[in-house]
């Protein structure tokens, strides 16, 4: 049926050009909170997203209604005839082989809800072996297929899995944090989870106050991952980089960190890989940041038509702004150990939290420590202390990096399917601005 419905729209004639996919979601949500399960939900969500030009004027229309494709192109056709004609649109991507990857794994799709129940369980008594009051969090497993085809020939189909896990462990005065995502949900290890957050409670408990200003800082992955979530929203996009907005802009061949390589590659299955982007264009590796060195930014066609280059593989649905969905932060050959070690007298940071740009071609950011923010004085943890404000260029805090772990961490971009794989940090120069109380 779906194919039917793909091949009837791609072969319409009312329309210069035009792209229509079909995105599939199951998702199941087991959430928990004072330790105890208290909700269960599964979702079938179905879209139909059609976009198409006549005359150089784009539309687009998302319906999640089959029944009457023809009345659906009849009001995106009228959708089309009240936009302007964008001179910089070339065309859609025409037909290209792309290279497979393992994204579906059965397991994580014929997960039951006993079964995550089981597993929140294993974790919640884990956590509770220590002296902690309360457990949260969510366990969530999800199903995807896509569908795409557009009037150049393109037709293409791919399915994924995703389960994650996230969890919150309170004390009186103790906060911890543990995630984790895979695409296989046998990976999991609901035990360590359990103990790696509730470890982290007990040793936030009773946060002393200490003096604002800048800090060394060791920065756990969960930290690292946020850092390069807000780098790649002020950066890495085409989009931005034409209108001036992106801090790659004027510093391509420049560097603009210490010896730190970023890249995007949607082909590496040790991140949430996939074979082609929304647009149906084959996924590639895309050096971002090399060894310092600002290199490039991602493109989709539209952006690329714009430059007379071809589309990096980097489309997402229902906007003209290309992403990077698949990023890695290239590891080095420390640990947390050493790294703390190495450090004078600076923090040990857990996590990130309420974070906003303030500036994104300084890239500067602003937002919260949580869960679990210590300092370390002469290569030793001391004392856990209050939650503190910070207001830092990213770029500027990347040129002081001094050593970065070996091991990496998968996080995921939940909005957007994709992952970061990332490491820890020690960096020479962190601002911190403000307290809090807790």
């Amino acid at each position: 049926m779906v194919e039917e419905i793909l091949r009837k729209i791609v072969e319409n004639k009312d329309f210069d050009q035009i792209q229509v996919s079909v995105l599939h979601r199951e998702n199941s949500l087991t959430r928990f909170a004072n330790s105890i399960i208290h909700q269960n939900v599964n979702e079938t969500h179905i879209e139909l997203i059609i976009k198409g030009v006549i005359d150089k004027k784009i539309g687009h229309i998302t319906t999640t209604s089959f029944e009457n494709i023809d009345e659906t192109l009849k009001t995106l056709k009228k959708i089309i005839k009240l936009q302007k004609p964008n001179p910089d649109f070339k065309s859609l991507p025409e037909p290209k082989p792309h290279k497979t990857v393992k994204a579906f794994y059965r397991e994580t799709y014929e997960s039951t809800p006993e079964e995550r129940a089981e597993n929140v369980k294993t974790l919640v008594e884990n956590a509770h072996e220590r002296d902690v009051e309360s457990v949260s969090g969510a366990f969530n497993t999800t199903y995807t297929k896509f569908t795409i085809a557009n009037s150049l020939g393109i037709e293409k189909q791919f399915e994924t899995t995703m389960a994650s896990l996230s969890t919150n462990v309170t004390s009186k005065t103790g906060f911890g944090y543990a995630d984790f995502a895979s695409r296989n949900v046998k990976e999991f290890n609901f035990v360590d989870l359990g103990n790696d957050a509730a470890e982290r409670c007990i040793m936030s408990e009773n946060p002393r106050s200490i003096n604002l200003g800048e800090y060394e800082v060791v920065l756990e992955d969960y930290v690292v991952g946020t850092m390069m979530m807000y780098l790649a929203f002020m950066g890495f996009s085409a989009t931005d980089y034409q209108e001036k907005r992106s801090f790659m802009c004027e510093n391509i061949g420049k560097k603009i960190t210490g010896d730190v390589t970023i890249w995007d590659d949607g082909l590496d299955e040790t991140n949430f890989a996939v074979p082609f982007d929304f647009e149906g264009v084959p996924k590639q590796k895309v050096p971002l940041i090399s060894e310092g060195v600002a290199e490039n930014v991602v493109y989709n066609s539209y952006t690329g038509g714009k430059e007379n280059k071809e589309s990096t593989g980097h489309a997402l649905l229902e906007t003209e702004r290309p992403f990077p969905t698949n990023l890695f932060f290239k590891c080095g050959d420390s640990n947390r150990e050493e790294m703390i070690s190495e450090t004078k007298k600076g923090l040990l940071v857990t996590r990130f939290h309420y974070v906003n740009p303030v500036h994104r071609i300084k890239t500067i950011i602003t937002g919260m420590t949580r869960d679990g923010t210590f300092l370390i004085e002469n290569g030793e943890i001391k004392y856990p202390v209050k939650n503190l404000r910070f207001t830092q260029s990213i770029l500027e805090a990347l040129k002081t990096v001094e050593l970065i772990s070996k091991e990496t961490k998968l996080e995921s971009i939940s909005w957007l399917g994709g992952g970061m794989r990332v490491p820890k940090l020690k960096l020479g120069k962190f601002l911190f601005t403000g307290a809090t109380e807790f």
